[in-house]
């Protein structure tokens, strides 16, 4: 965030170096959301993999439903 603020105050005096500023603090943000995605998707899959399906119905049904309500955050952004 602070990148982006250096950003926004400079792009009246350089507004290119402000603009590659901004890029680059996209860069990083998206770089953190990719980290944090994948932490999330390896937590989803510790949880259920390796589980019977005859006898953890009821928690195979709940990483299912953390999955769709993931992706439908993500879809949202």
């Amino acid at each position: 965030m602070q990148r982006l603020g250096r950003a926004l105050n400079t792009f009246p005096d350089a507004p290119h170096e402000s603009l590659e500023e901004a890029e680059g603090a996209f860069d990083e943000a998206t770089a953190q959301l990719t980290a944090v995605l994948a932490e999330q998707r390896q937590a989803l899959r510790e949880s259920w993999q390796g589980q019977d399906p005859e006898n953890q119905t009821a928690e195979l049904h709940l990483a299912l439903r953390q999955y769709r309500e993931l992706i439908q955050r993500l879809l949202r952004l």
